[in-house]
């Protein structure tokens, strides 16, 4: 078993290039996500620093190697603040120039001593590779792209140790071209799969990020933070197929807030806006933790809550309809009255009632509570307990 240096830091280089490339990709698509900017600064001066490494190797000329593996240093550094500013810490820019600055010191104290310039290089790497995945580490548990960084950092933090015991234990004149010792070959290999795993592991983070926001704008409507119309719907078909088997009914509230329109042209969208914003607070404020609350469009709103039936049902809606009478939303000199008219209707487990039928049936309740004056409850249920 043998291993070209040259090769490899060629093979490293295009590697690097290539990461450098799509994360200048990432970087533009992704600009609003904290720390990719730094991430795709941290490739690009990774890849200068390697090409000027590189060169050293064809020209012997040991300023370009300075400043290259400073840029080497500079590079890792940059990952590991950019990890900070993804997982939502503040930047540690004094500690960054504080390593930057050592590691330049100890290149320049190294001088041509090829032992010590090997213990610098090893040291510089394995510090902010074990700073990074310490950040990333309390991640693990929820997320796989953590778990992909930290094992990929400790993996190449590992070899970098190796490294450094190696040259600790075994001083050479030159570093040869050719290394044909199997565990000498298995350090380079760690190092060099780590850090690339780490960059799959950062592109991975990326896309969880991505695709977490896209997934609560598909469950959670942004102006009031209830559930999206979408995602009602999903618990709505849920909620019917346990109710089917467990034989325990809920209810299913629509509600519509009286005037809105009259709000909206009036006062414009804005205040109308400010009229869902406090009806939403008013919802997520009373209902248990267990109740699912929506908008469906508009003014219109839809509440689930398991495990009840249709008298409690009805008590929950009036106590709704009586706190939203009582609230008032702040607009410029004065205040903008609420009031809700809601419409109740009971899933009953024994009539097996399509989850059409059960929007329907709460709709037509809406309408009753509307034609009944509006700020009012409707229902046209049959399961109601009979007076008399």
């Amino acid at each position: 078993m043998k291993i070209d240096l040259f090769t490899v830091h060629v093979f490293l280089l295009c590697l690097g290039l290539t990461f450098a490339l799509a994360w200048v990709v990432l970087w533009r698509a992704f600009s609003h996500v904290r720390g990719v900017g730094l991430w795709s600064m941290s490739v690009c001066v990774l890849v200068l620093g390697g090409a000027l490494v590189v060169r050293r190797y064809v020209l012997y000329g040991y300023g370009e190697a300075f400043l290259g593996h400073l840029l080497v240093i500079i590079g890792f550094n940059l990952s590991w603040i950019g990890t900070c500013r993804f997982y939502g810490q503040a930047a540690p820019w004094r500690t960054f120039l504080l390593l930057t600055a050592l590691g330049a010191a100890a290149l320049l104290a190294a001088g041509t001593n090829l032992q010590f310039l090997d213990f610098v290089y090893a040291t510089t790497a394995c510090i902010p590779f074990m700073l990074t995945a310490r950040t990333a580490w309390p991640q693990m548990k929820v997320s796989l792209a953590a778990r992909v960084i930290v094992i990929a950092l400790c993996f190449a933090a590992i070899g970098e140790v190796v490294r450094m015991l190696v040259v600790l234990s075994f001083f050479v004149d030159t570093i040869p071209a050719v290394i044909t010792r199997p565990p000498a070959v298995m350090v380079i290999m760690a190092i060099a799969v780590g850090w690339t795993a780490s960059m799959f592991g950062f592109i991975l983070a990326l896309m969880e990020r991505e695709r977490s926001i896209l997934s609560a704008l598909v469950v959670e409507d942004d102006l009031t933070g209830l559930a999206s119309r979408r995602h009602f719907y999903v618990r709505l078909a849920e909620e019917c197929a346990r109710s089917q088997r467990s034989g325990t009914p809920f209810c299913l509230l629509i509600l519509d807030l009286d005037g809105f329109k009259t709000i909206n042209d009036a006062y414009g969208h804005a205040a109308g806006d400010a009229c869902l914003r406090t009806f939403g607070a008013i919802l997520t404020g009373r209902l248990r933790r267990s109740d699912v609350a929506a908008r469906m469009g508009g003014d219109e709103f839809g509440i689930l809550l398991p495990d009840t039936c249709i008298a409690d049902g009805l008590q929950v809606a009036e106590s709704l309809r009586r706190a939203v009478r009582s609230e008032s939303v702040p607009w410029k000199e004065g205040a903008l009255p609420l009031s809700v008219s809601i419409g109740v209707a009971q899933w009953d487990p024994a009539s097996r009632t399509s989850q059409d039928d059960l929007a329907a049936e709460a709709d037509r309740a809406l309408y009753k509570a509307k034609q009944d004056g509006r700020d009012c409850v409707g229902c046209i249920s049959s399961l109601l307990p009979q007076s008399g």
